[in-house]
């Protein structure tokens, strides 16, 4: 009972979820990088599915075309605006950094760009499996609008309000 409880939540949880992983007009067998892979070996080795139906001499077209479009900073146009609107770039990316032949390439969302970020660490970075992007963390914010920014704010306000006080206070006095 339990057991076929468990098995009928993964599949109501897997079909609710297949929509995130769309169809790819370029690689229709195209596993979704966020299910499924139990490590970066066995993923790799799905992937290679894609070069060998692709075939090695348009994969290399695709890669030197890619390293040009990084090289002159046209990346973000390369990858999203493949001809006949497909994933053919953005897979072409996927398995070279996979394959760790291809710099990282992170998501700036100020700009919308994407860039090669001088520490090539993915950790640095937020990771959306879905899409298979890095994006630039976002910078800091001032520090006056943190928690800790205004209890210092507060306080140096407080320390500056009771100190007035006490220096009316002297003069009155007087």
């Amino acid at each position: 009972m339990m057991i076929s409880a468990i098995l009928a939540f993964t599949t109501h949880f897997q079909s609710v979820n297949a929509d995130e992983c769309g169809i790819d007009k370029d690689w229709p067998e195209k596993p979704c990088p966020a299910y499924g892979a139990e490590s970066e070996t066995e993923l790799r080795e799905r992937w290679d599915g894609y070069y060998d139906m692709k075939g090695k001499e348009w994969m290399e077209m695709k890669k030197a075309e890619m390293d040009q479009a990084i090289k002159n900073g046209t990346f973000t146009e390369w990858i999203r605006y493949a001809p006949d609107n497909n994933f053919a770039n953005r897979n072409v990316y996927f398995y070279y950094r996979l394959n760790n032949q291809a710099p990282l390439m992170a998501l700036d969302p100020q700009s919308n760009r994407y860039f090669v970020p001088e520490e090539q660490d993915p950790s640095m970075f937020i990771y959306t499996p879905m899409s298979g992007e890095y994006y630039a963390k976002p910078p800091s914010p001032p520090w006056y609008t943190t928690a800790e920014g205004v209890y210092v704010i507060i306080g140096i306000g407080s320390v500056g309000a009771l100190a007035s006080f006490y220096a009316l206070w002297k003069v009155k006095r007087k």
